[in-house]
């Protein structure tokens, strides 16, 4: 019996980095969880501060407001109404690294929030997140939160 628990014992030292190195090897699905997808703003952060009342009812007050379009390192988005943006986009599933250029904005300062969702998504360094729910930051206290709609839209 000591046998094979000392056997088991080494077995699960020897196994233990290899857990470890696996566990730290994951890496995300870009494509997966970008691409061909629609995703709706349902929150944004500034300065650590979520937005609530007046200015988060504002994300729910027009049909087609308020959505990014992630396809094939392009993007095209809407924030408030008459408001367009549109560019191209980067993500590193390895370590959540993520970039927007936004080569053409029209009228994203229309109010309060879309200037605050604009400014975060053009100036995002990272993501986390996953195919239906996700975070674009620009820092730990700036970030803008997404649900996906559903695919292909």
């Amino acid at each position: 019996m000591r046998l094979f628990v000392n056997m088991l014992l080494f077995l699960a030292v020897c196994l233990l980095p290899l857990a470890v190195a696996t566990s730290c090897e994951r890496e995300d699905d870009v494509d997966a969880i970008f691409d061909g997808g629609t995703w709706k703003v349902t929150g944004v952060t500034v300065g650590g501060k979520a937005l609530n009342g007046e200015d988060l009812k504002e994300l729910y007050l027009t049909e087609g407001t308020y959505v990014v379009r992630f396809v094939a390192g392009a993007f095209s988005g809407t924030l408030g109404a008459g408001s367009s943006m549109d560019g191209t986009w980067w993500a590193n599933g390895r370590n959540g690294g993520f970039g927007m250029v936004v080569e053409h904005a029209t009228g994203v300062d229309v109010n309060k929030v879309s200037a605050s969702v604009f400014g975060i998504l053009e100036g995002a360094t990272r993501y986390d997140g996953d195919m239906n729910v996700l975070r674009i930051k620009k820092d730990e206290r700036n970030y803008v939160q997404l649900t996906k709609m559903n695919a292909g839209s």
